[in-house]
């Protein structure tokens, strides 16, 4: 038994083209969140290590500020 089918070459190209593009894509995105978790992960890494010294740092601007914006509202008074 023998089947032939005939296919033009505009419809084909264009199936192939579809099929390399849906590949690519998948593929983008597959390594696209790899690179994503492992970026989140050493960054969460960094910070775990390091965790005492930013609570302190940020701590320490966060009652800068409270305090320069007291002050401000302080000498402003009371409307």
């Amino acid at each position: 038994m023998k089947v032939e089918i005939e296919i033009p070459d505009e419809e084909l190209a264009e199936c192939i083209k579809k099929m390399v593009a849906q590949r690519l894509t998948n593929d983008f995105s597959y390594d696209r969140n790899l690179y994503k978790n492992e970026i989140a992960q050493a960054v969460r890494d960094v910070i775990y290590a390091d965790k005492e010294n930013i609570v302190n740092m940020v701590v320490s601007r966060a009652s800068r500020e409270v305090k320069s914006k007291a002050i401000r509202k302080l000498l402003e008074g009371d409307d």
